[in-house]
């Protein structure tokens, strides 16, 4: 598949399951501002591949995360950290082997994880829109 069609699945599969909880008033409408991070985790298994938008998007964010933190006026060392790991994410992606960890559920609900602290069903409809990427790899192979 590619990227247009797993963000249009990832869509339709986390705002259905959003929409599903909000009906239910388990979620509040003000969730929907993590919408644009929910749907970036169903590209995101991709960003092993050398040509994929969910590469270019991290790199730009990682990129743009650098300069901000370089020209910041509240420069502390905590902010190195900001740096540097970045920078070794920018190697590590380089190393990546195509459908390696990136398509593990292991990675999916680390990168849901965080939303747990925020709304644990927030974190399920995340975890929702990676585990679509990898269903749909699955039934359609190319």
């Amino acid at each position: 598949m590619n990227w247009k069609q797993h963000l249009f699945l990832g869509t339709v599969i986390s705002l259905s399951g959003f929409l599903m909880l909000y009906k239910l008033k388990i979620l509040e409408l003000h969730y929907l501002l993590f919408i644009p991070y929910i749907l970036f985790l169903s590209l995101i298994q991709d960003i092993d591949h050398p040509k994929s938008k969910a590469r270019k998007v991290v790199y730009i964010l990682l990129v743009l995360s650098i300069i901000t933190i370089s020209f910041s006026s509240l420069f502390k060392f905590i902010y190195i950290l900001f740096i540097i790991v970045p920078i070794i994410l920018l190697f590590i992606i380089e190393s990546l082997k195509h459908r390696s960890i990136t398509h593990t559920i292991k990675f999916g609900i680390l990168l849901s994880f965080p939303l747990y602290f925020i709304e644990p069903f927030l974190m399920l409809v995340a975890f929702l829109s990676f585990f679509s990427h990898l269903l749909f790899d699955s039934m359609i192979k190319f």
